[in-house]
């Protein structure tokens, strides 16, 4: 049981890190296109 707990606890934190490195990457796009704006401006 503890064992099934702790798997459980692993995986929404793996889930966790993947869903704040798509965040990451999507800021960061979202910054690298603004950047590229302001350039062509």
């Amino acid at each position: 049981m503890t064992g099934a707990i702790m798997f459980s606890r692993a995986r929404s934190g793996v889930l966790f890190l993947t869903r704040s490195v798509d965040i990451l990457e999507g800021v960061f796009s979202v910054a690298q296109k603004s950047q590229e704006i302001s350039i062509e401006d």
